[in-house]
């Protein structure tokens, strides 16, 4: 599912942004990366622990986002902490943690592709959130068009078209703060809050993908300029948007507003299939269902329970199913937040009993420390305990550094505890104490700007850093990742060795070198002594040779396969050269062997005198053909000088071919008769 739509927090304003079937809030974010990612592992409850109301889990602080890829599949951020279900919602379990950044915004264009915005940071996943890579150093929000090209707004928009290697600024207004972009069909929407004042929002409109855009002040019917904390277009046409006084509706593409319902607090708007919600995150706070295009608006109940505070977020799979996060304060005053379900489109919510879960970070590898980290319970008290290892640090907060001693009898534990609540999880942890055996197959020789793929394995799960460094001591490339597959392209300007060093960076780690010897292209070049023409290549051993003849290649018989090759006929000759490896070069120019009296197949054609001292010289053909004669006189270089032609109308045949505008030098004549072709040298010589 594509959510077209940009979210980010405010510090001044709690903000809630739009997207299709989900809604959220961010409040803001600080802190530096230091993000650990996970690998899922289930604890057990002990069977004194229930989780009826008296027992009431909570998460700790504010949930930001809930984004699902599918009915079971979901992600779900809060505080320093990215939560993944596999069971729709009915359980959480962290997978990835950091000591000092707050996660946000979380966009998935399909199950394995997806964006997570943090207070730094962008990060990035390929492989359904079980790792993640840094794409951007700043925090924004995010959302994904196609593989490629992503937006981010962090008070600017922002647009790559090659999955964040790089970024473009499209539009950069000090006094106008860019916070959600949506597309729909060939517009594109993004909302802005004023900088200089708290009473103004506006829209930029593009419909050419944002090379060009306008510029509209947000007014309702009354000409008031509210502030909006959510919008979102369910066509190019008619688009709605929420904030403090209400909420409007635009039919004419955000151009014009006007006032459909009124508003308590800060609005937001979530939309489902054919309806849509708004919810506020002030207290007392409302959820209304709109349905018909806002001609019908239904109040819907708030669980009352735990003293409810405002919704946070919302995500609806259809009209009638959606899961709500709610903040709430049991026990007075702190806030906490607990989920809630719908199955019959608002009307009724069912707490969703959440207990605490363990993510760990990376393989566990004797002798190496491994992160685990818990869910961030509000009031929540950590007791860490280990098995066959040694807790680096402090056992008491909700994250622990675990060194492994002993792989045969591994296992952490943990006791969680709020007011009126205790789970302990026991998990067996698997312990790698084998080093890993590192083998990398590829060709060990290549010729200059060849590809190839080096394939590196690993007899143990493994990520892998390899650096290419040249002869001279340059470094060709490097990459760091997740991967069994380099593609190189070398080019280097001389021969050389390529070193690829590949080091495995989890489970003792290994390290190997793989010599790749990079040949350069041959140069070649053809020198001629007396009637024989010579192959030389000035940085390499000639392994094959192959000569041909005016685009025929020459026969091993005929001296075809030798450097040296005794030429018969003048015309144009070509060379290739390749060396041990097959590395090509090439070479050819048109050479003169005699001044030619050569046999054709139906009689004989002679050029004379040679050379020619006078302002001329002859053509003389013998033969049954009858027809125009052609000829034409060349440089060497190929380019025609003089061209002529005659009728033959005898056996015995002689023309006239005048070349005193020539100066001295070698030339080339192309005598064609019909279908049959020759070449002689011609040498000019002034008296």
């Amino acid at each position: 599912m594509i959510k077209n739509v940009l979210r980010l927090s405010n510090s001044h304003y709690p903000v809630v942004f739009i997207c299709l079937l989900t809604c959220w809030i961010s409040g803001a974010l600080g802190g530096d990366l230091s993000a650990k990612s996970g690998t899922l592992l289930k604890g057990t409850k002990s069977a004194s622990t229930g989780l009826a109301v008296e027992c009431l889990w909570q998460f700790d602080g504010f949930i930001s986002d809930i984004e699902f890829i599918s009915s079971d599949v979901g992600f779900l951020s809060a505080g320093h902490r990215l939560y993944k279900t596999t069971d729709g919602g009915a359980s959480w379990v962290p997978i990835l943690a950091s000591d000092t950044e707050g996660f946000g915004d979380i966009e998935f264009l399909n199950d394995q592709l997806g964006l997570l915005g943090a207070s730094n940071s962008v990060l990035k996943t390929t492989d359904g959130g079980k790792t993640w890579n840094l794409i951007l150093g700043e925090p924004a929000s995010v959302s994904l068009l196609d593989e490629n090209i992503y937006y981010a707004t962090d008070g600017r928009l922002r647009r790559t078209t090659d999955g964040g290697k790089t970024w473009t600024t499209l539009i950069d207004d000090r006094t106008q703060r860019i916070y959600s972009i949506q597309s729909v069909g060939s517009s594109s929407f993004a909302w802005w809050f004023s900088n200089n004042t708290s009473d103004a929002s506006g829209l930029f409109k593009s419909t050419d993908n944002w090379a060009t855009y306008t510029n509209t002040l947000i007014k309702d019917d009354l000409f008031q300029t509210p502030v909006i904390g959510s919008m979102a277009f369910t066509d190019e046409n008619t688009g709605y948007a929420a904030g403090k006084f209400g909420l409007l509706k635009s039919v004419d593409g955000g151009a014009t507003w006007k006032k459909i319902e009124e508003a308590r607090g800060t609005t937001k708007i979530c939309l489902a299939s054919n309806v849509f919600y708004l919810h506020s995150w002030d207290w007392p706070s409302d959820i209304k269902r709109v349905e018909s295009g806002g001609s019908v608006v239904k109040k819907l109940a708030i669980p009352d329970a735990n003293y409810p505070m405002g919704v946070q977020a919302m995500h609806f799979f259809d009209d009638q199913n959606g899961i709500m996060a709610m903040a709430i304060r049991n026990p007075y005053p702190d806030f906490g937040t607990v989920l809630y379900r719908t199955t019959n489109g608002g009307t009724d919510w069912t707490l969703i009993p959440v207990a605490p879960a363990i993510g760990v970070s990376t393989n566990a590898c004797l002798g190496s420390v491994q992160d685990f980290f818990a869910t961030e319970i509000r009031a929540g008290e950590y007791e860490w305990q280990v098995t066959g290892g040694t807790i680096q640090g402090a056992s008491t907060e909700n994250h622990v550094k675990v060194k492994w001693l002993d792989a045969a009898n591994a296992a952490i534990h943990l006791k969680v505890t709020n007011p009126n609540c205790t789970v302990n999880l026991d998990l067996p942890v698997s312990v790698n104490a084998d080093t890993p055996q590192v083998t990398v197959t590829g060709s060990s020789a290549l010729c200059n700007g060849e590809t190839t793929a080096i394939s590196i394995s690993s007899s143990l799960p493994a990520t892998f850093q390899w650096v290419a460094t040249l002869a001279s001591g340059e470094v060709e490339g490097q990459q760091d990742g997740i991967g069994n597959t380099i593609n190189q392209t070398l080019e280097t300007p001389s021969a050389g060795t390529v070193r690829y060093s590949i080091t495995t960076a989890q489970c003792n780690s290994d390290s190997v070198h793989f010599d790749v010897a990079v040949h350069p292209m041959p140069l070649v070049e053809i020198s001629q002594d007396d009637d024989d023409l010579i192959a030389n290549c000035s940085n390499c051993t000639p392994a094959f040779i192959q000569w041909s003849f005016e685009d025929e290649p020459i026969s091993a018989a005929d001296g075809g396969n030798a450097p040296r090759l005794p030429a018969t006929r003048n015309g144009v000759y070509s060379v290739t050269v390749k060396d041990d490896i097959d590395c090509e070069g090439s070479a050819q120019g048109s050479f003169i062997i005699t001044a030619i009296e050569e046999t054709l197949s139906s009689g004989r054609i002679s050029v004379y005198p040679i050379p020619v001292t006078a302002s001329s010289f002859k053509i003389h053909v013998e033969n049954n053909y009858r027809g125009a004669v052609e000829y034409s006189i060349m440089s060497t270089e190929g380019m025609a000088l003089i061209k002529g032609a005659a009728t033959k109308d005898a056996a015995d045949f002689t023309t006239d071919v005048k070349i005193d505008t020539l100066p001295e030098g070698f030339y080339i004549l192309k005598i064609t008769l019909g279908e049959q072709h020759d070449v002689a040298r011609i040498i000019r010589l002034k008296q």
